[in-house]
């Protein structure tokens, strides 16, 4: 069965969509392919499921894509918490109202979203896997428990 892709960097990561003509989705558009239009906290529903996500190091490493699919959004997609974090093609900012504020923040980090399965050892709250939960990862970086999904226009 096909594991995600990791050790990937973002700029690979943006160039093999563009050869796919498609592209990373922007966070905005990841969150919503997550979360859906209710808010819910995890792709599934509000309540955490560890038999519908590939957290805390459970299987040891990524599992095959689809292998949990109770985990789906509410528009079908797969893996959208767990399994690897992924790449979106924004720059990491912090939220206006955030006290959590650098300026040089968007010029040094990519965002990455959906919580990994535990690879760097720690992200083993399920804080890590809502579909708010929002990372960020040095663009040049290939990590174990990243990889992206290519995204095109719904027409």
């Amino acid at each position: 069965a096909e594991h995600p892709v990791t050790h990937v960097s973002w700029f690979d990561a943006d160039e093999f969509c563009r050869w796919k003509k498609k592209r990373l989705p922007t966070e905005a558009e990841w969150e919503k392919a997550a979360r859906g239009t209710d808010g819910r906290q995890f792709p599934w529903g509000n309540e955490f499921d560890n038999k519908k996500v590939n957290t805390m190091g459970e299987f040891g490493g990524t599992t095959s894509v689809g292998f949990l699919p109770d985990g789906k959004s509410p528009y079908g997609v797969l893996d959208m918490a767990g399994n690897v974090q992924e790449w979106t093609a924004d720059w990491y900012k912090p939220y206006p109202e955030s006290d959590y504020n650098d300026a040089d923040y968007g010029e040094k980090f990519k965002v990455v979203r959906g919580g990994g399965w535990g690879g760097m050892g720690h992200y083993t709250l399920q804080v890590y896997v809502r579909t708010s939960f929002r990372n960020m990862a040095q663009p040049e970086g290939g990590y174990n428990d990243v990889g992206f999904r290519c995204v095109w226009p719904v027409k």
